[in-house]
């Protein structure tokens, strides 16, 4: 076929383009790569415990390589075969080379080139540069004297994002394969809590750690950081199943006037509101005090979200029943169970006591939940009544916008929240009547014992930072070298003091402020929020491809709660590309050529 500088009209092309069969091709390689993420990547382990953070290492940044490669592969034969057959045109069109002649390739890159790229890409150079520069660039590098995430693991993250965002096609069953794994990873975690070792695997762990390992996670604060994703991804689906004000907007009017098949929309409602209470359940028995900051991140935000319409305020108030029905299960499980290293949320269980008038009224929440669970149900009949105007009123006051006014009252109570809640710190520390907290001394007192030594901890990584000249303070130690500094300097303070070694600061934001500087951690942190804003798609952008939905919401929302967990938790590739995968396929988009796939 004779080839010409623009490409062939469509009579010209006898089935899809070279260039289309790549994309769909790629499409798929990322596809299953991501399925591969979300459900194996989770559950992976070799041997119990034993080296489970290597596993899981090995399998995120071997399994990206493979999808990178594979893609490669075929993008350079599909090219060789474009070129062959059309002379490169179906390439040309699929970068939009061909809709204007006056822009070149550079040009078309500019305009595809997104805010969060950029952070990516100051991220990268900040840990590039205090990698070359760090006293231990072998170890920057490979992080091998940390938690492997070094440079070399953040060149992966990186591969994982361009690939999946600009190649990815979501679905919606991507997270209700997720969310199954996410049930027999927690109900293992509960499993544990409760004394039962279902797989044997506690069998060979120490009686004085056993309470410090669970599921298929390992470290007890990793398994609920590994959790809370679970439960946001379960909790804003559950708000917004079945509910027209959370339609993606980027749906065709045709689309959003299809009517959605009754049984399938009831039956993911119930999947994920039980997926939601397992997952309160898991985050309860987790004992960690990072569950506390991701569950309030989770509780207090949604409803920004959620208080669309009056469905979502009602699946909200169901979520919240759910939390107290997950409390009051535990509770019962706890109490028949009688686990000897059960830790103490089985005494206390979110600070309420023991006496026997807790039960019945946490059997009243219970109550309670099933009443608006039941209440919440009631549209999903109509078809099943469709004579009935009742029902169908009530399905159309159901979608009605719920005023704006709900919104900012919950903003004002959050903001008096948080002002009440830094006075009492500001008081407990600096009030002059310390008696009055002497009962939560280890929450509110912030000195080298807070928060089981992090406040030792982090005076240790100030101090350093404070150290450094301006260059290192812009570019940060190198990643994963806390634990040798510490080691190095400070190794007698550490051990003279509570007898321990940090090899992490426990705390994200202040590791990211070390190890890559002021540029690196605006750099993450500014990827994470534009990711964000892009998969919320706040300014409603139509190039914002398949954004705006809930779908993406549930990653922004997961990658929320993890953030908020950081606070005091460590930076792990057991969670981390989990949590990037999810909050990177909000934002993907489909890969398309100018002219359509004939079928």
């Amino acid at each position: 076929m004779e080839t010409t500088g623009k490409l062939p009209k469509k009579k010209s092309f006898q089935g899809t383009t070279p260039a289309q069969v790549c994309a769909d091709v790629v499409s798929g390689i990322v596809g299953v790569y991501v399925f591969a993420i979300l459900t194996v990547f989770p559950l992976f382990a070799t041997d119990m415990y034993f080296d489970i953070l290597v596993d899981k290492y090995y399998f995120f940044w071997i399994s990206t390589a493979l999808m990178v490669g594979l893609s490669a592969i075929v993008g350079l034969t599909g090219l060789f075969v474009d070129c062959k057959e059309t002379g490169g045109a179906g390439f040309r069109s699929m970068l939009g080379l061909d809709q204007d002649q006056k822009k070149g390739l550079w040009q078309r890159i500019r305009e595809g080139f997104r805010l969060s790229d950029g952070f990516l890409l100051l991220f990268l150079l900040s840990a590039l540069l205090s990698t070359i520069f760090s006293e231990w660039p072998y170890e920057a590098f490979w992080g091998n004297m940390g938690r492997y995430q070094g440079f070399f693991t953040w060149i992966w993250y990186a591969a994982a994002y361009f690939m999946v965002t600009r190649f990815f096609r979501m679905k919606q069953w991507y997270f209700d394969v997720f969310l199954a794994a996410g049930l027999y990873l927690a109900v293992w975690g509960i499993q544990d809590y409760l004394g039962l070792d279902p797989h044997g695997w506690l069998y060979v762990v120490e009686d004085g750690q056993k309470a410090m390992f669970t599921s298929t996670i390992g470290n007890i604060n990793t398994y609920t950081a590994v959790v809370v994703l679970y439960l946001a991804v379960s909790a804003v689906l559950f708000v917004t199943e079945g509910s027209k004000g959370f339609r993606a907007v980027t749906d065709t009017p045709e689309k959003s006037q299809a009517k959605p098949v009754i049984w399938l929309t009831a039956a993911r409602t119930v999947y994920y509101g039980l997926c939601t209470v397992v997952f309160f359940m898991a985050m309860i028995t987790g004992q960690s005090d990072n569950a506390v900051l991701g569950v309030m991140a989770l509780l207090c935000f949604l409803p920004f979200y959620a208080w669309k319409n009056r469905r979502g305020f009602v699946r909200y108030l169901l979520t919240l029943a759910g939390f107290f029905l997950a409390m009051c299960l535990t509770r019962a499980l706890t109490l028949y169970y009688d686990n000897s290293y059960a830790g103490f949320w089985s005494g206390t269980l979110l600070g309420f006591s023991e006496k026997a008038v807790m039960l019945p009224i946490l059997l009243g929440l219970a109550g309670l939940t099933l009443v608006i669970w039941l209440a919440s149900f009631l549209p999903q009949l109509r078809k099943a009544a469709a004579g009935s105007t009742a029902l169908q009123r009530y399905d159309q006051a159901m979608e009605q916008r719920l005023p704006a006014v709900f919104r900012w009252i919950w903003l004002g109570l959050g903001v008096i929240a948080c002002l009440g809640v830094i006075w009492l710190f500001w008081d407990a520390n600096h009030g002059g009547h310390p008696e009055w907290y002497d009962q939560y001394a280890n929450i509110f007192y912030f000195n080298n014992d807070w928060g089981t030594h992090r406040g030792h901890n982090w005076g240790i990584l100030m101090r350093h930072i404070q150290e450094f000249p301006l260059w290192k303070k812009l570019i940060g130690a190198g990643p994963e070298t806390y634990g040798i500094v510490t080691r190095i300097y400070d190794y007698h303070e550490m051990i003279d003091m509570y007898g321990e070694i940090y090899d992490s600061p426990h705390n994200e934001f202040l590791q990211y402020l070390f190890t890559t500087g002021i540029l690196g951690f605006v750099g993450y942190y500014g990827f994470l929020i534009s990711n964000s804003i892009r998969a919320l798609n706040i300014k409603r952008k139509p190039s914002f491809k398949q954004c705006g939905g809930p779908l993406a919401a549930a990653g922004v929302f997961a990658a929320g709660a993890y953030t908020a967990s950081s606070f005091i938790n460590i930076s792990v590739p057991i969670v981390v590309p989990l949590m990037l995968i999810i909050l990177f396929i909000g934002t993907s988009q489909k890969p398309s050529v100018s002219e359509p796939r004939k079928n």
